[in-house]
C-alpha cells in the first residue's frame, strides 16, 4: 500500500468507517492535521480508550494499483 506515495504496511478493514494510523507515521505525511470540531473517544480490545483530536484531510492511498483519498485519524 502506499500513503501519500509513501510505501507502508497496513491492515485495512474495508467494512470500516473510518480509517486511523498510527502516530509514527504522521511525519511521513508532511502536512498539518486538522483539529476536529467534537473528539472521538475510540474503545479499544484491551478496554482501553483513545481520545481523537485531530485528522488528515484527503489523503491519497493506493492499493494494488487504485488511488483512492480518504481522511485518516492518528491513534
Amino acid at each position: 500500500m502506499l500513503l501519500e506515495n509513501q510505501s507502508m504496511y497496513a491492515l485495512i478493514d474495508f467494512g470500516a468507517t473510518h480509517f486511523f494510523v498510527v502516530r509514527k507515521i504522521e511525519n511521513k505525511l508532511k502536512r498539518k492535521s486538522l483539529k476536529l470540531e467534537k473528539r472521538f473517544l475510540i474503545s479499544t480490545h484491551l478496554g482501553d480508550v483513545v481520545t481523537i483530536e485531530h485528522i488528515y484531510k484527503v489523503v491519497k492511498i493506493t492499493i494494488g494499483g487504485y488511488d483512492t483519498k480518504v481522511d485518516v485519524m492518528p491513534l
